[in-house]
């Protein structure tokens, strides 16, 4: 089964490659190359997050299939979960917080409200067999 057209996967497409790309860049410009800022280790949810954006943009080509699509919404939920537990800690200004916290809840929100819209025709392809 393809993509279903919409604005979702191309919303989850660009949130979590400018999210990849902002925690590569800034998060390590102090480090001379990518192996380097792996060898130091800044605070471990930094660099879960950008496993969890990875693994998202990965699984987006199956954005149809269940199992995706609840990975996808629960990799939002544990980053979110990280933001707040960094802004707790005071490693994260309460705006950045704020906004990563918005983001994620929106999109959750989104993905939640289009569940049936993504996952509709796989239920009904597998009642018909």
């Amino acid at each position: 089964m393809t993509n279903k057209p919409g604005l979702l996967p191309k919303w989850l497409v660009a949130h979590t490659a400018i999210k990849a790309t902002y925690l590569l860049i800034v998060n390590n410009r102090n480090s001379i190359g990518f192996l380097n800022s792996i060898r130091s280790m800044k605070p471990s949810y930094v660099h879960i997050a950008l496993l969890l954006s990875f693994a998202r943009l990965m699984s987006l080509k199956r954005i149809t299939k269940s199992r995706f699509y609840i990975m996808i919404a629960a990799s939002f939920f544990a980053e979110g979960v990280f933001f707040i537990y960094g802004g707790i800690h005071g490693i994260y200004s309460k705006m950045r917080v704020l906004s990563e916290v918005f983001l994620d809840v929106f999109t959750l929100a989104w993905m939640v409200f289009l569940y049936p819209y993504y996952l509709v025709d796989v239920e009904d392809e597998r009642k018909s067999q």
